[in-house]
């Protein structure tokens, strides 16, 4: 039995019918002639539903084509390492304050982020450059990520170094809210968190520059990195960083 495909335009077979053999029917006592008809459920809510292939529609999984919205691979990028207490996560908007406030102070330069009690502690907490004729941060800290046809892209504030690619992001791509310096601070507060609880003295983060999403203390989900590889879509974060956080203990 066959049915037409519109979107095909071809004859399709949604089933097959026949008479059971006298003899195997005698087995069970059946005297009377039987027909039976096999229907392809699957065919037939194939040609419902204009789908090309049965494949596809039975095992999207496997058979469909893949498609992760922006919004999709928004959802398994996140920053990696996050302080876990509530004193992290103070120091962590202590760092993001003081780095707003001096970013494009002349190095050498050092800016107290925080002095006095933490996890049971007391620590002195600086962001820090050491090296001359250069700033507290390199430009890129400023940056943000966004998700723009499936590409992951550091965005500047600014827009005199914008690509065509970035360009088009700024304006029609999804913001992801996350920040490199926001990213920067939550690993520098994880990892004082570490210092102190080790019973470690003293600890310095230094990030210099953006080349992946582990430099960021980012991450992103196996499906999405398959997804974006597949795609021949891009993650370009690159960028200098170069901020610095040093920790030690007093007393």
């Amino acid at each position: 039995v066959y049915a037409y495909h519109p979107l095909l335009k071809e004859w399709v077979e949604v089933a097959t019918f026949g008479l059971y053999s006298p003899i195997a029917l005698s087995m069970y006592g059946i005297d009377q002639e039987v027909m039976n008809l096999g229907v392809g459920v699957e065919r037939v809510a194939m040609i419902l539903n204009q789908a090309s292939d049965v494949r596809e529609m039975v095992y999207p999984q496997i058979y469909g084509e893949w498609r992760l919205s922006d919004r999709d691979i928004a959802e398994m990028l996140r920053i990696n390492l996050y302080p876990v207490t509530s004193d992290g996560r103070m120091l962590m908007d202590r760092i993001v304050k003081t780095w707003r406030a001096h970013a494009d102070a002349p190095s050498p330069c050092s800016f107290e982020v925080y002095s006095g009690e933490f996890l049971g502690r007391r620590i002195e907490v600086s962001a820090l450059e050491v090296e001359e004729n250069t700033r507290l941060l390199g430009p890129a800290v400023w940056n943000t990520v966004y998700i723009h046809d499936g590409n992951i892209l550091g965005v500047p504030p600014g827009t005199e170094l914008d690509s065509e690619l970035i360009t088009r992001a700024r304006k029609e791509g999804l913001n992801t809210g996350i920040t490199y310096m926001e990213a920067l601070a939550a690993e520098a507060a994880y990892r004082i968190e570490e210092m102190v609880v080790s019973g470690a003295e003293e600890v310095e983060v230094r990030s210099t520059i953006a080349r992946s999403l582990s430099d960021l203390n980012l991450t992103l989900e196996d499906t999405a990195m398959r997804y974006i590889t597949g795609k021949n879509r891009e993650i370009d974060l690159r960028g200098p960083l170069f901020s610095t956080i040093r920790c030690r203990l007093r007393g």
